[in-house]
């Protein structure tokens, strides 16, 4: 069955955290890996944990802004008609992006805001939904 922006509106808060494989200090909510699962997107997590846990843009933004480090927003737009997808990095709407990834392809069905960050200094990073938060 093909995921649904309708899907993820189900998922409130988290009790059950998933820790990325390979960015071991970033974890994903319920919700995400619904939508990983259901949206065969796990690319999508992949590429925002590796930015979460080496782009060095993204590091210093966290260190020289607490209130980025500890909520900010990725935005993954989809050009329906072309496929081509544009992923962002941003403290805020308005703001400049901090990271910006783009790529040719992709097969997932609908634009979407994921929220990420942390609970304080030394606490791993988190990936979740909106209406998660």
């Amino acid at each position: 069955m093909p995921l649904t922006e309708g899907d993820l509106g189900q998922f409130i808060g988290s009790m059950e955290w998933t820790r990325h494989p390979l960015c071991r200090n970033v974890i994903y909510s319920e919700g995400m890996a619904f939508l990983a699962e259901r949206g065969k997107a796990y690319w999508l997590i992949d590429a925002i944990a590796s930015h979460e846990a080496h782009n060095p843009k993204l590091k210093a933004a966290c260190r020289n802004d607490e209130s980025f480090d500890y909520l900010h927003f990725w935005i993954l737009k989809v050009n329906q008609e072309t496929k081509a997808w544009e992923l962002t990095c941003i403290k805020d709407t308005g703001e400049k992006p901090v990271v910006v990834q783009t790529d040719i392809y992709t097969d997932f069905p609908f634009s979407i805001k994921i929220y990420a960050g942390n609970d304080g200094p030394g606490t791993l990073r988190k990936l979740f939904l909106p209406s998660e938060y």
